[in-house]
């Protein structure tokens, strides 16, 4: 009988051993699952607030005048920039702060006019907003500055520029010089494929329109109007939960998701190889 009870226990406990084994293996795939899948997302299209993941696809949600523009990662012009992007991608995704001081220098910048480190910005927290202003500036892809083919750019060896927005845009709108400041600053660029224009700024609001890498008009007024706490949070532009206030062309206002909308001088990387490395050289907002 003890014997056998022995056996009965032993079962027992290999039975709780491999249930829980294969439990622990279900949730480490699971957790693999979804980091490839935040990269992913990283490298894709947006579709989170687009026809495809609400299902509102109406003709008539497109018809008026679109200013479109012409948005294309170069990465791949080179082969080892295209490797070094996929990896500091996973990094921004996994909040690295050790790989992201690795690749900085004690001369990146960090703001116009002023010398800050890294600690300004204070990687180690990986709430902070410096992480979400990286992770939007990078996924749209990246301007080869060397290959631009914008005019009057001289070549700059290998550098490049995430995203594409910043330099892009230039060569989108045919604006005088002495302009074009003005012009960045009323713009915005709304990057992805039938990206939705919501009456109100919340997700269950109804579809007035969709976009597709098009610039529209930075709606001020409704901003301006906002009170405090609103353009502090929902209207914030580095809250990547938030909305961002926009004029149509056919002169409709409405909200655009903060992850689909770009302002021409905002947040941007600046990647380089001086050395055989990829580092940043800058990242900064404005001109």
């Amino acid at each position: 009988m003890t014997y056998r009870a022995l056996l009965l226990t032993g079962a027992m406990i290999t039975t709780v051993a491999v249930t829980t084994l294969a439990a622990m293996t279900s949730q480490s795939v699971q957790k693999t699952a979804t980091i490839q899948a935040s990269i992913a997302r990283l490298d894709a299209a947006p579709i989170a607030d687009s026809p495809a993941a609400s299902h509102d696809s109406n003709p008539e949600l497109s018809d008026f005048p679109h200013q479109k523009i012409n948005l294309v990662d170069q990465s791949n012009q080179s082969p080892e920039f295209a490797q070094f992007i996929q990896q500091f991608r996973q990094a921004v995704q996994n909040r690295d702060a050790q790989f992201i001081r690795d690749r900085v220098t004690s001369k990146t910048e960090f703001d116009f006019g002023k010398h800050r480190s890294i600690n300004y910005l204070n990687p180690d927290n990986p709430q902070s907003p410096f992480w979400s202003q990286l992770e939007k500036a990078i996924a749209p892809g990246c301007t080869d500055e060397a290959n631009t083919a914008l005019p009057q750019t001289p070549p700059k060896g290998t550098v490049f520029s995430c995203s594409t927005v910043f330099r892009q845009f230039e060569g989108a709108r045919n604006a005088p010089a002495n302009q074009k400041i003005s012009v960045s600053e009323t713009s915005i660029v709304v990057v992805g494929n039938g990206v939705n224009v919501r009456s109100e700024p919340e997700q269950k609001a109804p579809v007035i329109a969709l976009l597709s890498d098009e610039i529209v008009t930075f709606d001020r007024d409704t901003f301006e109007k906002s009170p405090m706490q609103i353009q502090q949070t929902t209207l914030e532009p580095d809250n990547l939960d938030g909305w961002t206030p926009v004029i149509l062309p056919n002169d409709k206002r409405g909200y655009v998701s903060n992850r689909f909308a770009y302002r021409p001088l905002g947040y941007r990387a600046i990647f380089a190889n001086p050395d055989g490395r990829w580092m940043m050289q800058a990242f900064v907002s404005g001109d």
